[in-house]
């Protein structure tokens, strides 16, 4: 055999032996989780969807996200949001609680599960969930706010004024505060605390001299 058929043959097994490098590598390589996958372009049409108010289009994607990944919490959180935004409040009831399962820590979720059962006429189990809201996220001023108007539905004036006083402790950014304090003057003054109602109302007139509110209060109870 000559030097030249030598080494074209050499080359030849090169090359097939690169060949079969490659074909090992392409095959070999891990195939993607369709299921994954799936779940992640129901969800996110599922949530482009809902974000422009075509709720049941969102409702259908969104049941598909949940059935390829029964472990997402997102899937969940936001198919509870469009059960309710359709009116369908057992579903979104059932929803919410899974989402909270599956992340117990979630203040958000905690705090929308609370208004579902206001809206069900449950406020035992909504004053729970703002509860366990405000623990995750003691700076949750809006769970806060809804609390305290729960509180003072249910009587619970001391607790009331707790939330509301909280809330002016926290002083959080673009809140009307002037308003926070004509409720807990109100709240004064059905537990017979005149002056510290007064108070309340002097201090929402320094926040906001227009507020007309506190100057009807002013007017009736100074």
């Amino acid at each position: 055999m000559s030097r030249r058929i030598i080494i074209i043959t050499a080359i030849i097994l090169i090359l097939a032996a690169g060949g079969l490098a490659v074909w090992y590598f392409v095959s070999s390589e891990p195939k993607k989780p369709e299921k994954k996958v799936a779940e992640k372009t129901f969800l996110k049409k599922g949530e482009e969807r809902f974000s422009k108010g075509d709720f049941k289009s969102a409702l259908n994607d969104l049941k598909k996200a949940v059935s390829e990944d029964p472990e997402s919490f997102k899937a969940h959180y936001l198919l509870a949001r469009a059960y309710q935004a359709l009116g369908q409040l057992d579903s979104a009831l059932a929803e919410y609680k899974r989402s909270t399962q599956l992340d117990p820590n979630n203040a958000e979720a905690h705090f929308n599960l609370a208004l579902l059962y206001k809206e069900k006429g449950d406020s035992k189990e909504a004053i729970a969930e703002l509860e366990e809201s405000i623990r995750i996220f003691p700076n949750f001023v809006g769970a806060r706010n809804v609390l305290a108007k729960y509180y003072a539905d249910l009587g619970e004036t001391d607790k009331a004024i707790a939330e509301y006083s909280k809330i002016v402790e926290l002083k959080p950014f673009g809140m009307d505060l002037a308003s926070v304090h004509n409720e807990l003057g109100l709240l004064h003054i059905k537990e017979g605390r005149k002056q510290e109602a007064i108070k309340e109302w002097q201090t929402a007139l320094s926040i906001d001299p227009n507020n007309q509110k506190a100057k009807d209060f002013l007017s009736q109870y100074k």
